[in-house]
């Protein structure tokens, strides 16, 4: 299975970005490829709102199986750091797809408040 958002192989990074009230940490490098300019940090808290027929929950249980993300009471807890596109990483986390699409560039925050575009 293509997989949107993967397993990060990169060393762990300190959290400089948040999405979902701080419950989904993240690494934003904006000098990163475009596919690897977000890294979603373990102990992130997925939204259980994931639909069955959409990409993002085969991707999150694709990810169950390699030991990435643990399904606990409903929720998904990640476990190892993974990354993806801004946008594509919001998608997953929040189970969201369009349209509207979720503008990552928007969505995620850093801790003053500003979005990845200001």
């Amino acid at each position: 299975m293509r997989l949107t958002v993967k397993p990060a192989d990169e060393p762990l990074k300190e959290p400089n970005v948040f999405l979902n009230n701080g419950k989904i940490k993240g690494y934003y490098d904006k000098d990163a490829i475009r596919y690897k300019r977000i890294m979603i940090l373990p102990d992130s808290i997925l939204s259980s709102n994931q639909k069955e027929d959409l990409w993002m929950i085969k991707n999150i249980k694709e990810l169950v199986k390699l030991g990435c993300i643990e399904e606990a009471d409903g929720s998904y807890i990640v476990k190892k750091p993974l990354y993806g596109t801004p946008s594509g990483t919001v998608a997953f986390s929040l189970g969201l797809d369009g349209p509207p699409y979720p503008n990552g560039y928007i969505e995620w925050k850093f801790e003053d408040g500003k979005n990845l575009k200001e």
